[in-house]
């Protein structure tokens, strides 16, 4: 399983000449703490990779959020599993951006990523 954090800001809404903004979600940052301050809230994604093996069903794990001060807050995860498997895309499915902005390492991590996620 993976764990990031929601990455979220104001983005334009409509076309590129609007002055409206909403604070929207856009990234998943490899990170699974957060400091927030008090009365405030955080999103976080969680990446569950299920083998193509396991049995359909529900499935439940603990999730537990600490404090640098002790505090805990405990729930649970569940997670169903169905008895079938997603089929392949009709055809390629896949993102674009102007590759000489970007290093070779961090290029190769979002393909396995995209990869990974059936794009």
């Amino acid at each position: 399983m993976e764990i990031r954090r929601v990455k979220c800001w104001p983005q334009r809404l409509g076309s590129s000449w609007s002055k409206e903004y909403q604070t929207m979600p856009e990234l998943l940052l490899a990170e699974s703490a957060a400091n927030l301050d008090a009365d405030t809230t955080g999103q976080f994604w969680f990446t569950v990779h299920v083998p193509e093996d396991a049995a359909p069903g529900t499935y439940i794990a603990p999730v537990r959020l600490s404090s640098p001060d002790g505090a805990t807050w405990e729930t649970q995860m569940r997670l169903r599993v169905l008895p079938f498997a997603l089929t392949k895309a009709e055809r390629p499915v896949g993102m674009y951006w102007r590759s000489e902005q970007w290093d070779r390492e961090r290029l190769d991590s979002q393909i396995r990523d995209m990869l990974a996620h059936g794009v």
